[in-house]
């Protein structure tokens, strides 16, 4: 992947954007060289959304980003900023340019945080506002995504529309295959993919009769003879040599070789680095050079000798021309497809498809990445790689000689690379290519290798063996080669080669640069294995046939099949119906308007934070002199500058805005500069000078345990005399478990504008919590809470990372607006964001259970421990979350649990989507499936035995409903669960390295904030003479539907259509002390809340109904306001259950379960570690739904949240698992370079959905709002059966070795851990003696 982020193996990874280099691989050239000045145009043109634009080389800075004139500049705010990496796509675009050799306008969909605005010189560059719009007409793409409901918090809608659109006009009849992997380069935390992968598909010949929008409603079909023609001039253009020149930087687009090698720059091909050393590093190039438009350096062609590439081709039309050259073969050089094939198959996996648009091949070798996917293919098949320097020829270098050390390469100064040389394989070569990542779409590799060999009677006469990620360089392995030469092909030749690679090859060591030594040692062998297993299969050699399916290398992307299925229980005017998300529309052409897409203010400021560097140590001092020089710079603020309090925490205030004394954590913030630009911010926090005197640090659980640093709170809940029950008990086990913490990942980065209004403070900010936001600033600024409103519009993703963690940043903003009187702007980078605001509690849980043969579950003893982080913030409340849901839907007689939360110098951890839910449910289904394990049953026997009863009241007195036993036993049999379970048997039985695992499993989740007062809520509706309805109400629309509920119920009420309502947004002068959009409760409460104030109003207007029954609602408003009978009601909402305390074990904790069953079925490789979800069946209670696209869309979106918590999301800190990571308490894995969540191929290929009617119970449940329940967070759990139906497809795996016994198996189940996990003789040759307890490291 395209990111120069650090990688977890830390490598530098940079994928493409410097093909030229020169001083070892440096990429500088240091002298000037002398080129014709006259020659060269000034002025950058292009065309802009269908306009012509020319800016003068005196406003360019050539670095900028595309992105930074889109959204600055031409003030067009679609386009949206959430990693500045190329990482999520959601700043995507279409470049279009007229290829005059072809004759023919070709359109790609490229990164705008990435791209220099220089580079679309001569192009057509459309956003989203430039395709439709609400106000006039939506392109079909835009269109059908609001039909579908393939927008939630809308933040990455845009860039998908892009890159459909782009797919669009380049096949306007795709295939459903190809137009999905238009869009591997976005992803998507909401939705969880399904309906964005069904809005696609109905523009696909082969798929667009498979799927119906809800409700079957209608759209217009898509014509490209409709689309914006491509501009004349532009066609007309001659492409001219380019000369952009301003104070600070000169950019430069020659279009001969000759000029650009007089020219001494750097030299930008697909500018994938560029952009991030810009934004992140700040780092600046006098000259830069752009070889698109040089013809020798964009020529591929092939002859007899092989393929002959420029090192400015782009990987894109390299896959483009090897797929026509593959076509063209004739049957005498049918052979050379493994060539070609063995390139494609890399690239198919490389990065996205807006990189692999821009990124070059040239780009990709000078940068000599130690993990590049490229490079081991080019060493395997004897590339020849061809440099030059002004007024000499180009000579030759082997690629088995160029890579010379870490991101070195063999090039004398002033050396640039023209071209690549790939020779074709001969007749008899056969050649294969790996690639394993944590995620497959879009990832840097873990370990990537290509190895080619030749055979002859049965005998290697030559072997070629290319790795990457095995050492600072990519490396061939001469000792393997050299020894397989004149073997016999046979397995026993492989046993005896792999010995001599390990040796050759191995990592040993737990501090080796990027950790994962014996998970990238054992990938080595693995692939080597299957290239072994490939090479007798391809000369017809006897092969085991269990061994059939070891070769196939990464699972296939799949269209998938999906079904929703609901009753639709239309009530009144709209509720029950499947109403579009209401700002669906203004989501897909990126007119909704989030915070940082606010007009700049006049005279507005911005900011940088000052950031600690160190995990835990003493401030000493803190010089500010240097900074302050920076012109621009207009303040710098910190600790002492407070004029209120320096303190702050949503439950406890124990925590410093700015640190004074001490840093407890990397990254703490430490003050904050504001400068009238914010590149000049940035410079000044860089030069603040600060000395500290580190001290030891505590990062994870264990080392708080050692050291017995924990918060000052034992919470815990008891049921019965544990231990006489547990003394009773025919059999017990112990058993302890790890789960790793999860960042929320949300779009739309922490975000605040804060505005000085004579004595007020306005606050726009992205949050869940409006009302605190507001009491700490007013705290912070030691002023009346009435003087400061928070105002809320939308919010692009929370998940619970912006209930509390966004607080300090308005503070901080809001304490500059106050010295300055000015308005202040903060906006945190994405590696930033992740750095510094928490995520996900990681968790151990420890348990002795006690049972009986036949696996009736009598006593549970339970200790659980969160990592809390450096504050209280929420953990607590989650740690008693946690301890609530030790049960998961099992009825355990006699349940003892305690938990405590770890004091850590890590940023605070926080509420995340399930807040503490899921960790307990983890513990509950560990124990449950260790009893399994050890009486030799399948976990779903020990589940159903156990399984509530409706009335059965759990440990804490909640009853639980029908539910429970109805949605298992449906689901049990829509899943055709036991035919399926045979069928996996027999499966695996006959596959040796591909096990597959299902499993069945059921969730209870309970509905109410912990905290009782929490459960109160208020809303205000106003009717006009019109009959138009304006809501204003104390929730947060973030992507749930919120808004849409509301407007739903309050349309209802008053008897119009959805239409007629509008709401406004949240803010805390309108709506004062609002509880958090948290819990799952926001419908509740909000919902319930506007349901008062309507029927207030409805009441109001009964009178004038019953006179005139067919009266409009606007009818009956003027009646009523010639009356004096106000139009405005104030509606409350408090919930009915009476509240529970957790250490007495008294009352009731939550309004109701919303319940579920999955049934999910996996396969692995157990060679690498990759896995693929092959089918879900979901079977669901959420009452009866005020809008079901939206719950399913909420059920969607957190199961794939829950999928990846426990499966590709791992977070990795700098502590003594990673010690690797230098510098104590950092994060690693900061960014989507290096943290994954899921992709669109990672979904389900066959999924099920199915919402149970008439399963509200008022005698045991709380009713609530229309008979609706909670469906935010409750389906999260569900998710969570990846990891359950992976670890039954490890244990068929591990029964291969002969391993029948319990195993612990943390998670999250990332490839290395299910790799290794699966212990075999390749994993022991890499690890040596322990190989089957091995435990992966991880971040707890």
């Amino acid at each position: 992947m395209l990111r120069a982020r650090w990688a977890l193996s830390q490598f530098w990874k940079v994928y493409s954007s410097i093909p030229f280099s020169s001083d070892s691989g440096s990429g500088w050239i240091s002298t000037s060289g002398d080129i014709s000045q006259e020659t060269y145009k000034k002025t950058l043109n292009f065309y802009l959304n269908g306009k012509p634009v020319q800016v003068d080389s005196r406003n360019i800075n050539p670095a900028e980003p595309l992105i930074d004139y889109i959204r600055n500049n031409a003030n067009l705010k679609g386009t949206k900023l959430a990693c500045g990496e190329g990482g999520c796509g959601a700043c995507t675009v279409t470049i279009s340019h007229y290829d005059h050799e072809k004759q023919a306008v070709t359109h790609r969909a490229v990164n705008s945080c990435l791209v220099p605005l220089c580079y679309v010189e001569g192009m057509d560059v459309t956003t989203v506002e430039g395709i439709g719009s609400v106000f006039d007409e939506l392109h079909p793409v835009q269109e059908r995504m609001a039909i579908w409901g393939g927008s939630q918090c809308g933040f990455c809608t845009p860039g998908f529309i892009m890159s459909m659109y782009t797919g669009l006009r380049n096949n306007p009849e795709p295939d459903s295959k190809s137009f999905q992997k238009c869009m591997d380069g976005n992803l998507c935390r909401c939705t969880g993919y399904r309906p964005i992968v069904d809005a696609a598909k109905s523009f696909c010949h082969d798929t667009k009769d498979t799927v119906k929008p809800p409700e079957d409603r209608a759209f217009k079909p898509y014509d490209a003879a409709k689309e914006k023609p491509f501009p004349e001039e532009l066609k007309q253009k001659k492409i001219v040599p380019l000369q952009l020149t301003n104070e600070s930087a000169s950019w430069y687009a020659p279009t001969s070789l000759k000029d650009l090698l007089d020219i001494k720059a750097k030299i930008i091909s697909g500018s994938t680095e560029l952009g991030i050393d810009f934004r992140f590093k700040g780092t600046t190039f006098p000259v830069l050079i752009s070889p698109v438009n040089v013809p020798e350096l964009t020529d591929i062609h092939h002859d007899d000798n092989g393929l002959h590439i420029g090192s400015a081709v782009t990987l894109d039309n390299i896959g483009r021309y090897l797929e026509e050259c593959a076509a063209s073969l004739s049957p005498s050089q049918r052979h050379r497809e493994r060539a070609i094939q063995s390139v494609l198959d890399q690239l198919h996996y490389f990065a996205g498809t807006q990189i692999r648009n821009v990124a070059t091949i040239g780009g990709n070798i000078v940068n000599a990445s130690p993990i590049s996917d490229l490079n081991p293919v080019l060493l395997a098949l004897g590339a020849t790689f061809y440099t030059q320097k002004a007024g000499e020829k180009a000579k030759p270098v082997a690629a088995s000689e160029y890579f010379t050390g870490y991101k070195k390469v063999k090039m004398e100064d002033q050396e640039i690379l023209s071209h690549v040389t790939i020779p074709w394989n001969e007749e008899d070569e056969f050649v294969e290519a790996y690639k394993q990542g944590r995620r497959r779409e879009d990832d840097i590799a873990i370990v990537t290798s290509a190895m080619l060999a030749k055979v002859q009677d049965e005998k290697i006469v030559k072997a070629k063996l290319g790795f990457g990620g095995l050492a600072p360089t990519s490396i061939l392995s001469p000792k393997t080669e050299a020894f397989l030469i004149g073997k016999k092909l046979d397995l026993q030749t492989f046993n005896e080669a792999a010995a001599v690679l390990n040796r050759e090859v191995g990592l040993r060591g737990e501090n080796v640069p990027g950790g994962q030594a014996g998970y990238r040692t054992t990938l080595a062998l693995s692939f080597f294995y299957k290239f072994f297993l490939s090479l007798l299969h391809h000369h017809s050699l006897p092969v085991p046939e269990k061994l059939g399916r070891s070769t196939e290398k990464a699972f296939p992307a799949e269209t998938t099949r999906a079904t929703q299925e609901y009753r639709l229980n239309k009530r009144g005017t709209s509720v029950g119906q499947s109403e579009p998300h209401l700002s669906a529309k203004k989501h897909t052409t990126g007119e909704a308007r989030y915070v940082d897409d606010m007009p700049h203010q006049h005279r507005e400021l911005q900011s940088a934070l000052i950031l600690a560097d160190r995990g835990h140590a003493k401030i000493l001092s803190l010089d500010k002199e240097a900074a302050m020089k920076v012109p621009g710079v207009v303040g710098i603020y910190t600790y002492r500058d407070v004029p209120g309090s320096n303190l702050w925490g949503d439950v406890i205030s124990d925590e410093e805005l700015f640190a004074s004394k001490e840093v407890l954590h990397y990254g703490q913030m430490l003050g904050i500069v504001v400068a009238e630009h914010e590149i000049a911010a940035k410079e000044a926090a860089k030069l603040i000078k600060i000395e500290y005197e580190d001290l030891p640090g505590i990062y994870t659980i264990d080392d708080a345990i050692q050291a017995d640093s924990f918060f000052p709170v034992t919470h815990g809940v008891t049921q019965k005399n544990v231990d006489e029950e547990m003394s009773k008990a025919p059999l017990t086990l112990e058993g302890q478990i790890y789960m790793g913490g999860q960042e929320q990942f949300y779009f739309e980065t922490q975000t605040s504008l804060v505005v000085p209004d004579e004595e007020d403070m306005y606050v726009y900010t992205s949050t869940q919590n409006a009302h605190k936001t507001q009491k700490f600033v007013a705290s912070t600024l030691g002023i009346p809470i009435n003087q400061v409103v928070t105002r809320v519009g939308r919010v692009g993703g929370g998940f619970g990372g912006k209930e509390t963690r966004n607080i300090n940043f308005s503070a901080a903003a809001a304490l500059a607006a106050y010295y300055t009187r000015r308005p202040v702007r903060v906006r945190l980078e994405r590696n930033v964001d992740m750095q510094i605001t928490g995520g996900r509690h990681p968790f151990k849980s420890s348990y002795k259970i006690g049972f009986d043969s036949s696996g009736k579950l009598l006593a549970a003893d339970l200790q659980l421990y969160a990592n809390g982080g450096m504050s209280h913030d929420l953990s607590v409340a989650v740690l008693d979350r946690a301890l609530l849901f030790c049960d998961s839907s099992y009825n355990v007689p006699a349940l003892r649990n305690k938990g405590r939360v770890a004091r850590t110098n890590i940023p605070s951890h926080t509420a995340f989507r399930g807040f503490g839910g899921p960790q307990g449910y983890l513990t509950a289904e560990a124990y449950v499936e260790h009893v399994a394990s050890f009486l030799k049953l399948r976990p779903e026997v020990v589940r159903e035995r156990n399984l509530y009863n409706e009335g059965d009241l759990t440990y804490y007195n909640f009853p639980v409903t029908k539910s429970v036993r109805r949605s298992w036993d449906e689901c049990k049999i829509s899943s055709k669960f036991q035919d399926r379970l045979q069928e996996i048997e027999i499966y695996n039985s006959q596959n040796r390295h591909r096990k597959r695992g299902i499993t069945l499993i059921p969730s209870k989740y309970g509905v109410a904030f912990n905290a009782m007062f929490l459960n109160q809520g208020s809303a205000m509706i106003h009717i006009y003479l019109d009959g138009t309805i304006l809501v204003t109400h104390g929730g947060i629309e973030m992507g749930q539907g919120l808004n849409t509920k509301v407007a739903q119920v309050v349309a209802n009420e008053l008897g119009v259509h959805i239409s007629h309502v509008r709401i406004k947004e949240m803010a805390t002068d309108k709506i004062p002390n609002a509880s958090p959009s948290a819990a799952s409760m926001s419908t509740d409460i909000y919902g319930g809340a506007a349901l008062d104030a309507a029927r207030q109003l409805a009441e109001r207007l009964r009178p004038y109904r019953e006179k005139d029954s067919g009266a409009t609602l606007g009818q009956l408003a003027v009646k009523a306001y010639f009356d004096r009978v106000s139009l405005s009601a104030q509606g409350f909402f408090k919930s009915e259950h009476e509240g529970y305390d957790i250490m007495t074990n008294k009352g009731k904790v939550w309004r109701y379960f919303t319940l579920g069953t999955a049934c999910t079925e996996v396969e692995i490789d157990t060679l690498t570690g990759d896995h693929k979800v092959r089918r879900v069946d979901l079977v669901l209670d959420v009452g009866d739904p005020i809008n079901p696209t939206i719950d399913i869309g909420q059920v969607e979106g957190a199961f794939m949240q829950g999928a990846g918590l426990v499966s590709i999301e791992e977070l990795a800190w700098g502590d003594n698992q990673h010690p690797w990571i230098k510098q104590g308490g950092k994060l690693q894995t900061a960014g989507p370079g290096t943290y994954k969540i899921p992709s669109a191929d990672d979904i389900p290929t066959e999924w099920n959905i199915s919402l149970m009617p008439d399963t509200t119970d008022p005698k045991l449940e709380t009713v609530a709002v229309q008979s609706s329940k909670a469906v935010g967070e409750p389906p999260l759990l569900l998710g969570m059966s990846v990891y359950f139906a992976i670890k039954e497809a490890v244990k068929a795996a591990r029964r291969e070795e002969g391993q029948e016994e319990y195993f612990q198996l943390n998670s999250p189940l990332t490839s290395e851990r299910i790799r290794m996990a699966c212990v075999d003789d390749l994993s022991r040759m890499a690890v040596g003696e322990g190989a089957e307890d091995i435990q992966t490291k991880g971040s707890f």
